[in-house]
């Protein structure tokens, strides 16, 4: 008898060595850009610095969602790369 097993195609791991870069870099420049406009009046009270907790948690999440939009767009070479191609 034959056995007629499913065959899977492994791509290898290095797809993920770039798109973990990708990732790594988008975030710091997305914390970058909070951290650059960021000055004395957004600590010196409370109620500053929750305002400025609040917009560093809306950037970041975000950068997330665009990220997740990217991945949902099922574009072939990021399948191949990261995806369940």
């Amino acid at each position: 008898m034959k056995s007629t097993g499913a065959t899977f195609r492994k791509y290898s791991s290095a797809g993920v060595d770039w798109a973990s870069w990708f990732l790594g870099i988008g975030l710091g420049l997305t914390l970058a850009l909070q951290v650059t406009t960021m000055g004395k009046s957004d600590i010196s009270s409370v109620y500053a610095v929750v305002a400025s907790v609040s917009r560093l948690a809306a950037l970041t999440g975000t950068f997330f969602a665009v990220v997740g939009i990217f991945l949902i767009a099922r574009i072939p070479w990021v399948e191949r790369g990261v995806g369940h191609d």
